[in-house]
């Protein structure tokens, strides 16, 4: 397994949030490495194997977002370019980790 410099010790699901977010950032900076870094992501917040902590469902469904990002497909519409659309589905979740990140500070 790959080392990230966004990874750290996560002891808590809002520490989670802010590691997705980070690894976010990262992968915007280093595009050709978005297959790796998501399933990585994916793989180093397995609520029964990597962390000590239970999660969420809420939490769950961003880390399988993170999963599908492995692959995430070509875009429905044939003249969109497809590295735009990548670019977009990551975004997508940026901001559904942010709208979970608010919702625990409200």
């Amino acid at each position: 397994m790959s080392e990230y410099p966004f990874d750290r010790s996560l002891s808590n699901e809002t520490e989670v949030l802010d590691y997705y977010v980070d690894a976010i950032h990262y992968r915007n900076a280093h595009k050709d490495e978005s297959p790796d870094i998501a399933i990585h992501v994916f793989d180093r917040t397995h609520p029964k194997i990597r962390l000590s902590f239970p999660t969420s469902s809420e939490i769950d469904k961003l880390r399988d977002e993170f999963g599908a990002l492995e692959a995430p497909g070509m875009p429905e519409d044939n003249e969109k370019n497809p590295d735009e659309y990548i670019d977009e589905v990551w975004m997508r979740l940026l901001n559904l980790v942010n709208k979970a990140k608010e919702k625990r500070t409200v």
